[in-house]
């Protein structure tokens, strides 16, 4: 007799995130598998009954997960949803990882009190000892205004509670959350939390946010994803949780854990690691401090160069050019209500509203504009335009579209560049760097022989427009120009 499986016992935490989440994996599977019946049990782990020690110094590892993984064991569940990130890197022997869904956005998030804008000494929520560590010098200067003393405060709770504590407590002017919890529970699908998305989207009101880049944050490894835990023996379970798996999301958190295993692994660490998949080539980020004192700080893509050259062989683009001038276009539509997408920082010629969602191409620009006093919202971190964030509820009322300030922009271009090229090419030259498709295109125009040579470039829009342009096999994509130079040069 074959037995048929027609009911799935689904566990998590009773927090409403970890409800949010249960019910995600949930109506997957019965989008894939209507004819199941779904049946939830939600209840409290031990890290959610101690909400007094900070997670790094409480001596139990999984304090969110071990009680579910004794559930599973006995039989009492059917599969576990977790988040991946309080999972400990140490492999179960009765149970798995089975599947795992569409992960969100990984990023953290800093909340920041509107009261307190211009204290040059701010006070921020977190219990992360990673938060800590990377954010100690990226938030001296991330605020548009000088700030002399950075501190931060323990805080434990779920997403409302650390939330509400900021709200409540005058001392503290900012809170560290990730990104995909806030997603989660103030998105159209978190409606049967009504109280939870009304309290959230109202505290809105009364607070700033950055969106911070993974290149400079990255974040605990699994942040974002969740982990769908079962016996190992469910073949029969595997097969519906293969209907609704994403292998993407599946490798990069196994090679996120794996690396921080390197190191010991645990929230305790002050470590961050993410690995991102873009349109032209897979890149890590791993940033901290070893309990051994080694400073780690990596931001490069997984490209392989195909070949090596000598020091002179290899050419950047900016040498082309022996001035370049840029000029601000009067005629430029721009609306003050959009998001605004800012490319160089002396593509900014006008006015922004206080109000406007402020993202830059990569951190440099970030850091240029906060010190003319602009509040920046985020960063597309090099990585291209496929990272801007889709607009939440959380972010405000503003339009979906973005207004791009560039000079590449054939309706709409904001500024013109001029370009005055060098008298020769070096004529040792065998691999160029290029920083913008309209840069390749003068420079070709002069020298019609450098589309002979091979060619590299970032992860953005240079990579989308040289792909037209040339063989497949000319052209590599790195993360920057400093680590194309550093893996093609013998």
């Amino acid at each position: 007799m074959i037995f048929v499986l027609k009911k799935i016992h689904i566990s998590s935490r009773s927090s409403d995130l970890a409800q949010f989440q249960a019910f995600a994996v949930g109506e997957q599977i019965l989008q894939k598998n209507p004819e199941l019946e779904i049946e939830y049990h939600f209840r409290e782990s031990l890290g959610d009954k101690n909400l007094h020690d900070p997670l790094w110094k409480m001596p139990e590892k999984g304090v969110f997960t071990e009680d579910f993984h004794l559930d599973l064991v006995s039989g009492k569940t059917d599969l576990v949803v977790h988040s991946w990130k309080d999972l400990p890197t140490e492999v179960k022997p009765e149970t798995k990882i089975a599947a795992t869904i569409a992960r969100a956005d990984s990023r953290d998030v800093l909340l920041f009190k509107k009261s307190s804008f211009n204290k040059s000494s701010v006070k921020i929520f977190s219990s992360s000892p990673r938060r800590i560590y990377n954010l100690q010098e990226f938030l001296t200067w991330s605020l548009p205004w000088k700030i002399d003393q950075v501190e931060f405060s323990d805080v434990r709770g779920n997403i409302p509670t650390r939330v509400r504590k900021l709200l409540q407590n005058t001392n503290v002017d900012g809170l560290v959350v990730a990104k995909a919890a806030l997603d989660r529970l103030t998105g159209p699908f978190a409606d049967r939390f009504a109280e939870t998305k009304s309290f959230l989207l109202s505290a809105m009101q009364d607070l700033q946010w950055q969106v911070l880049p993974l290149s400079l944050n990255p974040t605990a490894a699994a942040q974002g994803a969740l982990a769908i835990e079962t016996l190992r023996d469910r073949a029969d379970l595997q097969k519906i949780l293969d209907s609704i798996h994403d292998p993407e999301t599946f490798k990069n958190v196994e090679l996120e854990r794996t690396t921080l295993k390197k190191y010991g692994g645990g929230c305790h660490q002050k470590i961050g690691i993410s690995f991102v998949d873009t349109k032209h080539a897979s890149v890590y980020f791993l940033k901290g401090l070893t309990t051994a004192g080694q400073v780690l700080s990596e931001a490069q893509s997984l490209t392989q160069a195909q070949q090596q050259y000598a020091a002179e062989e290899l050419l950047d683009s900016r040498e082309l050019w022996r001035e370049v001038a840029r000029a601000p276009l009067q005629n430029f539509k721009h609306d003050l209500d959009k998001p605004c997408l800012i490319t160089k920082p002396d593509a900014l010629h006008f006015p922004l509203s206080e109000h406007q969602i402020k993202w830059t191409s990569g951190v440099g620009s970030w850091q240029k504009l906060a010190a003319q006093g602009l509040w920046i919202h985020g960063s597309l971190d090099q990585l291209g335009e496929q990272q801007l964030p889709a607009m939440q509820n959380w972010m405000g009322d503003h339009p979906k579209t973005w207004t791009k300030l560039t000079h590449e922009e054939k309706s709409n271009p904001s500024y013109q560049v001029t370009r005055h090229p060098v008298e020769n090419v070096p004529r040792h030259a065998k691999m160029i760097f290029w920083h913008s498709g309209s840069e390749f295109l003068q420079a070709s125009a002069q020298w019609p022989g450098l589309k002979n040579l091979r060619h590299a470039c970032g992860l953005g829009n240079t990579a989308d427009f040289l792909k037209y342009q040339l063989q497949p096999k000319q052209l590599e994509v790195y993360f920057n120009a400093a680590e194309w130079r550093i893996k093609c040069q013998k």
